[in-house]
């Protein structure tokens, strides 16, 4: 079938289909969910001039994915491009296609090699003992509960701390009483390079697309200049890592593919995503599972099983971090079903150089294709008829009905799924582990709400406080 064919809102002459997009300010999901609802499994739309397709069935998504995954274009970010362009400065793993994205990312594939991931799991590890006692701390100085925000400010801190020393072999300190000003400088200005990427994508008046481009620019001057202090030690730092283990840095220096530039920029690239990404997923986790007490005193439970632990007193030392996390596939789970539930991307995104037939119809090459992931990851006839519940126990390997991965690809799939993946997933179970094994999580009130935007992230004004009880 032609592509004229493929269903959808009506088409206003001159804007498209763009009013539509205002009916749901910062969560363009809904109305990504209210078409799927109306036109089906397929459906396109025009914005500007340019008219875009959207699938929702895992079997289509595969395809697409599977589709040259090699040579996989998923568009470009202006503000990123714009900046590195600006400053001669390498587009990076995430900003380039062809030849040169496989180079960037044959070397940026050791991160998801698993032994690789293993030798880190230690200092995650006590990493998120410290986040776990620090988000602790402050409950209990506030009367027993935090609000989002300051969780979320938490989290930015471990998150910050944790991609840092893996990359750099550096503790900096970021979650101490005192830590070095220049954390928070640097959080801030990947917060701040979001928001004005958001602005861009958002931005209806080339005034105003400008003014956040300019804003992008003095965001990432920020992250250079921070980063570049703390790489050549000119900032106060906690420690040395010294267990053996080298820097991922040096690991990606050692394959001699790319050159100081290119290192650098992919170390940003690396530091900035883990930063607001990983931060992102830890709340929307969180919270999910403080809505659970059940799976937590499964995870609980389970836990204290491989520890050999009777749960009463002090938790034990953990002494062989990466092989208690290989026990304990639970803690995948329970990710899994957070970032389903409350995913950091509302799509994944292709443009094909081929033409591709989908549902029966034709799609030139050129258009872009958008993948689902928050709607499909709540779509019953995809994931159960419990779609809209928390159940870690849904991606077990030994449940027949076990969703396919292209159902809930927020990490995206195949040669271009992101490469922090593997890293990323770790240091989210190893958080849900330090804090299930020493308190019990609730929440007071509120009604949990997405908002999207350059990335997907709780509103956090509509969840309740974040109550932790100590366990013994």
């Amino acid at each position: 079938m032609p592509f004229e064919d493929i269903p959808g809102p009506k088409v206003y002459p001159l804007v498209g289909n763009l009013f539509e997009f205002f009916k749901y300010p910062n969560k363009v999901h809904l109305l990504y969910d209210e078409w799927f609802r109306t036109y089906g499994p397929i459906f396109k739309y025009t914005v500007a001039g340019k008219t875009s397709v959207m699938v929702s069935d895992p079997s289509d998504i595969e395809k697409v994915f599977k589709f040259k995954p090699q040579e996989a274009n998923r568009g470009m970010q202006e503000p990123f491009v714009h900046y590195r362009d600006k400053n001669n400065l390498p587009r990076g793993l995430s900003q380039t296609q062809g030849e040169e994205w496989r180079r960037n990312r044959g070397v940026a594939d050791n991160m998801s090699k698993p032994r690789i991931v293993d030798s880190y799991v230690p200092r995650v590890q006590d990493i998120a003992a410290e986040y776990a006692a620090a988000v602790a701390a402050a409950s209990e100085a506030n009367g027993g509960s935090l609000d989002a925000a300051a969780v979320r400010e938490r989290s930015q801190m471990f998150s910050l701390e944790a991609i840092v020393s893996i990359l750099l072999n550096l503790r900096m300190g970021a979650l101490q009483p005192n830590p070095p000003a220049a954390t928070g400088e640097f959080a801030a200005a990947v917060e701040g390079m979001f928001r004005a990427g958001e602005k861009f994508m958002f931005s209806l008046w080339p005034w105003d697309r400008s003014t956040a481009l300019e804003e992008s620019d003095q965001a990432w001057d920020d992250v250079f200049r921070i980063a570049r202090k703390f790489i050549a030690r000119e900032v106060p730092v906690m420690r040395e890592i010294d267990d053996g283990s080298p820097s991922f840095f040096d690991i990606m220096a050692s394959t001699g593919k790319l050159s100081d530039q290119e290192l650098e920029v992919m170390k940003m690239e690396l530091v900035a995503a883990g930063v607001d990404t990983t931060s992102s997923a830890m709340v929307n986790i969180l919270w999910a599972l403080a809505r659970s007490p059940e799976w937590q005193d499964r995870v609980f439970q389970q836990a204290c099983e491989a520890l050999d632990w009777d749960g009463t007193g002090d938790v034990p030392a953990i002494e062989d971090p990466a092989a208690l996390r290989e026990r304990l596939p639970v803690l995948n789970h329970v990710v899994s079903e957070g970032l389903r539930l409350h995913p950091v991307v509302p799509l994944n995104l292709r443009i094909l150089d081929e033409d591709i037939v989908l549902r029966g119809y034709r799609i030139p090459a050129g258009h872009e294709i958008m993948l689902s992931v928050y709607s499909t990851g709540r779509m019953a006839e995809h994931v159960g008829t419990d779609a809209e519940r928390f159940n870690p126990g849904r991606f077990a390997l030994s449940n027949p009905s076990r969703p396919s991965r292209f159902a809930t690809a927020g990490f995206g799939a195949m040669a271009r799924q992101c490469a922090g993946k593997a890293i990323a997933e770790m240091q989210l179970e190893m958080v849900v582990l330090n804090m299930v094994l020493r308190y019990r999580l609730s929440v007071r009130g509120g009604q949990p709400e997405m908002v999207t935007r350059m990335i997907m992230n709780m509103d956090l004004d509509s969840l309740g406080p974040l109550v932790i009880e100590r366990r013994s």
